[in-house]
């Protein structure tokens, strides 16, 4: 069954144990615990399986777990069965056992119901598994902030000391003269071979090359940072540019292509959650940005918001070939007008997600079901956030 569904599903699934003791399920837990290519463990009760021996074990699994409810067979052999076959083939009994466990330890988990050959419970366990391997990449979450936050702003504020415990995120700041420093230790030819890549992938469309080559050597020495501290994500402010001639536009962009996470005005949670989004969508990136809400179309039956930003929209949105522009930008500090690729989103549904910190909890909005109604969106603003946290979201939806 493992051999099998590892065809269909986006990541293997290992066959570890038959699990008949207490130590057994332990060890096997622990091993999942500690083993970093590990982003869950699926359980299937073939057989009845007392599940007293399940408490240690559950309850020292720090990793998210799945229930999958099935059976080898499809439909029940009437005309063969014996007493062997009754023993060996309680998977109804034994759901009901381990489901009582799990619930009776109040552990968050997935239960998935169904034939395990069924493309329903394909895909409902692919979405488990890519909700997996967000919580995985949320644990090993590190944020460089490039200054601080955007003076006066409420939203993007929060208790980072609390995010490290509950979710992993490390959230710190650099300063933006270090970003300078190492702008300028970045050579002609590292810029040479960016500006080639933009041009494989993007139609230049400004005679402005100094610009596009700005923006190559602010990407260049943000990606160096990046790397070497292990971060995956990142924040900047157009109040704090110090040094620096243009806030980082084509270069902020390009690495959202990338499977970096960005928020604007120093916004670490949003960049946090694009960067986990990304690692849980499609190819390792899947049509997944930072945005902002800015304005209504109030139209009674066309009701949508406008999302839009200043120059950081992810290019996964593009619905063709992106276009580095240049053009005037007339908020901030900058003193020259930046590069930035310009381009037509795609048109679908999409979810919304913001996520802010209320003191004493963190609570998860979903837009696209946020007092606008279960209308269609016009871009893939964001994918949905879902899994498990091992922390209680209040959310306003029940999406």
């Amino acid at each position: 069954m493992a051999a099998e569904l590892s065809k269909v599903l986006p990541y293997p699934l290992i066959y570890k144990v038959t699990a008949k003791t207490n130590k057994e399920i332990r060890d096997m837990v622990k091993e999942a615990n500690f083993r970093d290519e590990c982003c869950g463990i699926v359980t299937w009760c073939h057989t009845f399986s007392p599940s007293k021996m399940w408490i240690d074990g559950l309850r020292d699994l720090q990793k998210p777990g799945c229930h999958l409810a099935t059976q080898y067979n499809v439909e029940i052999p009437n005309d063969e069965i014996d007493m062997d076959f009754m023993n060996l083939n309680q998977a109804a009994h034994g759901d009901r056992e381990h489901g009582f466990i799990g619930a009776r330890l109040r552990k968050p988990r997935k239960v998935i119901a169904g034939h395990w050959k069924d493309e329903r419970v394909h895909k409902r366990l692919s979405d488990w598994m890519k909700a997996a391997i967000g919580v995985a990449v949320s644990k090993d979450m590190k944020i460089m902030r490039f200054g601080d936050n955007m003076r006066e702003v409420a939203v993007t504020e929060g208790d980072k000391v609390e995010a490290q415990i509950k979710l992993g995120w490390q959230v710190n700041t650099w300063a933006v003269g270090n970003l300078v420093k190492e702008m300028n230790w970045v050579t002609e030819e590292e810029i040479d071979t960016l500006v080639a890549e933009y041009e494989a992938n993007y139609d230049i469309a400004t005679d402005n090359t100094a610009a596009i080559r700005y923006q190559a050597e602010e990407e260049i020495a943000m990606k160096k940072m990046l790397d070497r501290e292990g971060c995956k994500a990142f924040t900047n402010t157009f109040q704090d540019l110090y040094g620096m001639e243009q806030l980082p536009g084509l270069a902020s962009q390009h690495l959202m292509a990338q499977g970096y996470g960005y928020g604007g005005e120093g916004d670490w949670k949003v960049s946090a959650m694009t960067a986990i989004l990304k690692a849980m969508g499609e190819n390792g990136n899947g049509a997944s940005a930072f945005m902002e809400d800015y304005t209504y179309h109030l139209v009674e039956g066309q009701e949508y918001s406008l999302g839009a930003h200043m120059l950081e929209v992810c290019p996964s949105l593009a619905a063709d070939k992106p276009r580095i522009e240049t053009h005037h930008l007339g908020i901030g500090m900058n003193e020259k007008d930046p590069a930035r690729l310009v381009f037509e989103g795609k048109a679908g549904p999409a979810i919304v997600t913001s996520l802010i910190d209320m003191g004493g909890r963190l609570r998860r909005c979903d837009g696209a079901d946020c007092g606008m109604g279960k209308e269609e969106w016009r871009m893939g603003y964001y994918s949905s956030l879902q899994g498990m946290w091992g922390i209680k979201f209040q959310s306003h939806s029940s999406g």
